[in-house]
């Protein structure tokens, strides 16, 4: 068997997220236009018995240079992690990018285990210089938006994968909670109804999950910063909040395959990105 952890990594909205999914021909992991969506690493595994390999994909945060809060100093944490202990790195970069603005990460990493891809090459083609080219690196242009090159991309990354144990069923897709994505498909929904207004102020607690025979009964809490973001989350007489929750409750029903009543509360939690012991919860899902 042919196994190995691959963290995927660039900056916020480079398309780690849609390109694993696409790897996956899964929807798991939550995509959307806002730089900065994934907040933790998230484990998405890819099996394939017949070919002999098993591939844990770490989708990251989106790489930051300067911090404003405690939530991008933990976002940062989560990336220095995922280039520790890892087989394969995949580098996501956009056409305009060029690798000397990553030489601060690409300098520490060993040549053979980083594969360059050059994602939305579908709507244009990266001209590599000279420079970059003597750097040594293996590239390959994909768009994970339309599948382009992404197959080649998968062959190669399983070319590098070492003879290695299978860390994981082969039933289970990824090492986290249902409850994780619970409160990844609520925000979701708040993001793809509100990315204007609240792009990156909520918070998603999910407190209560109880299965029963018929349905599965979830209780979450979205936290905002602001009660002008509360009023906003809420709409008029309800309306968004209930938008959201049909939404968000379709995209878990879909995933757990059984039905859902899916309850939402919004409280205020004033500057919850700079609170150390709040955040702490990022780590509980």
């Amino acid at each position: 068997m042919k196994s190995g952890f691959v963290s995927i990594i660039g900056k916020p909205n480079a398309g780690k997220s849609s390109l694993i999914n696409r790897l996956l021909n899964d929807n798991l992991t939550i995509v959307s236009p806002i730089p900065q969506t994934t907040r933790n690493i998230i484990n998405c595994i890819l099996t394939d018995k017949e070919k002999g390999f098993q591939i844990i994909f770490k989708d990251t945060p989106g790489i930051i240079k300067n911090t404003k809060h405690f939530l991008d100093e933990k976002l940062i944490k989560y990336i220095e992690d995922a280039l520790k202990d890892i087989d394969i790195i995949v580098l996501l970069i956009t056409p305009e990018e060029s690798l000397f603005e990553y030489s601060n990460i690409l300098n520490n990493l060993h040549k053979d285990k980083v594969v360059v891809a050059v994602n939305k090459s579908d709507i244009k083609m990266k001209e590599f210089s000279e420079e970059e080219k003597s750097l040594g690196f293996y590239t390959i242009h994909i768009s994970a938006l339309t599948g382009f090159n992404t197959d080649k991309l998968l062959e190669k990354i399983v070319s590098l994968l070492p003879d290695n144990i299978q860390y994981y069923p082969e039933d289970i897709v990824s090492d986290r909670t249902i409850r994780f994505f619970v409160s990844e498909y609520i925000r979701e929904a708040i993001i793809k109804n509100l990315k204007e207004e609240i792009p990156h102020q909520v918070f998603i607690d999910v407190e209560e999950m109880e299965e029963r025979e018929d349905m599965t009964i979830i209780k979450a809490i979205i936290y905002s910063e602001k009660d002008s973001q509360k009023k906003i989350i809420i709409g008029k007489s309800g309306a968004m909040i209930k938008k959201i929750g049909i939404e968000a409750r379709k995209r878990i029903e879909d995933f757990i395959n059984k039905k859902v009543y899916l309850e939402l509360f919004v409280k205020v939690k004033e500057d919850w990105r700079k609170d150390k012991v709040f955040l702490n919860k990022l780590d509980y899902y």
